[in-house]
């Protein structure tokens, strides 16, 4: 009679052997695109800004509402978006929003980033007005936040060196063919990209 212990062991052993069957022992899941960079609350994201507003396939900016029943509604950055959105949006307060192409440095992934908060487009546009950074393709950027609510603050750092995106990154966000005016007509960004649209990298 085998012990509770040993039938453990014993199942263990059977899993492994069956997945080692299954699966190559050099199997690794692969690292996709698709994902939407959300930064939380005790978190710290280091990313690299690929888009540019000269290439609308790559960063976008507009008017953002969200409905009654929570669902936001895109528009592009002009007066008459504006006015339609200020009657489409709950609290009749449309934002501004940026939406570009970002790098993940450490998740190793091409990703889309939106920032609403003005905070956070202060210091990106501070940084490519200050000749020792500028073009923000061309670095790091880490950003931290804390608190929640009204006391959420974000911490932006760029990071040493100032050097263009690696093939890697080129080769990354290439075959992600993310185009984000997709979200004007309420589509999926990745994927998107049209052979023939003009991309910086």
């Amino acid at each position: 009679m085998k012990t509770e212990n040993e039938e453990l062991v014993e199942s263990e052993q059977s899993f492994e052997n069956f997945r080692s069957g299954f699966l190559p022992s050099n199997y690794e899941a692969p690292v996709t695109a698709g994902g939407y960079l959300k930064v939380k609350a005790g978190e710290t994201h280091r990313i690299r800004i690929v888009g540019s507003f000269k290439y609308p396939t790559t960063a976008i900016m507009g008017w953002e509402a969200w409905t009654a029943d929570n669902k936001p509604v895109r528009r592009s950055y002009n007066v008459e978006a504006y006015d339609e959105l200020t009657g489409i949006d709950k609290d009749n307060k449309p934002r501004h929003f940026w939406l570009f192409q970002v790098w993940h440095e450490d998740q190793k992934m091409a990703m889309i980033w939106e920032i609403t908060q003005r905070t956070i487009q202060d210091a990106i546009r501070a940084f490519v007005d200050n000749p020792s950074w500028g073009d923000p393709s061309k670095y790091i950027i880490t950003i931290s936040r804390t608190g929640t609510g009204t006391d959420t603050k974000y911490n932006l750092m760029p990071e040493p060196p100032i050097e263009s995106p690696s093939q890697e990154i080129k080769d990354a966000m290439l075959s992600a063919r993310i185009d984000c005016r997709a979200i004007f007509v309420d589509e999926n960004p990745f994927g998107s990209l049209v052979d023939g649209d003009a991309i910086p990298f």
